[in-house]
């Protein structure tokens, strides 16, 4: 029972009970030599809240961490059961989405997008978030698959925050 437990709580954020960023990177390693073996589409999205800092400067740290545990409830409803939300880090999160092109994970993140923008509003602050979406491409490594996308989350952020590039 304690190898059980301590093997769970090493691998899940204690605050949003979400895969934390170790698991989420070996579940990416495993579903990119599973994509590469199968030829199959794989693709991810990272995100992060928009002007967190602001929440945790007016509210507090702990109201931030309430906002947090908020989010991941939330996303997890909006994300298919096949697919893993992990906490990346800070405010920051992935979703590996198997069996899905470029096409779908946009799809998925601007789904993702709305759902952060009417669900998760914190005083009178209005919760957004902006996303990146990376495919992965034969032989690409996770460090350059999550780097694409971690680009393509800071073209959102410069365009002006709450968007999907």
């Amino acid at each position: 029972y304690d190898a059980i437990r301590f093997l769970r709580q090493s691998n899940t954020d204690s605050l949003t009970q979400l895969a934390n960023r170790r698991r989420g990177w070996r579940l990416l390693q495993t579903e990119i030599s599973r994509a590469g073996r199968y030829q199959a589409p794989l693709a991810v999205i990272l995100f992060d809240i928009d002007h967190f800092k602001q929440v945790n400067d007016r509210f507090g740290h702990l109201k931030g961490d309430h906002l947090l545990e908020a989010l991941a409830v939330v996303l997890q409803k909006e994300v298919r059961s096949p697919d893993v939300l992990v906490r990346w880090g800070g405010e920051e999160f992935l979703v590996i989405l198997t069996n899905t092109d470029h096409g779908g994970a946009k799809e998925t993140a601007e789904r993702l997008r709305r759902c952060v923008a009417t669900e998760c509003n914190y005083g009178d602050i209005q919760v957004t978030a902006s996303f990146g979406v990376a495919q992965w491409q034969a032989g690409q490594s996770v460090d350059a698959l999550v780097q694409a996308a971690d680009t393509r989350l800071y073209q959102a952020k410069d365009k002006g925050r709450n968007q999907v590039e």
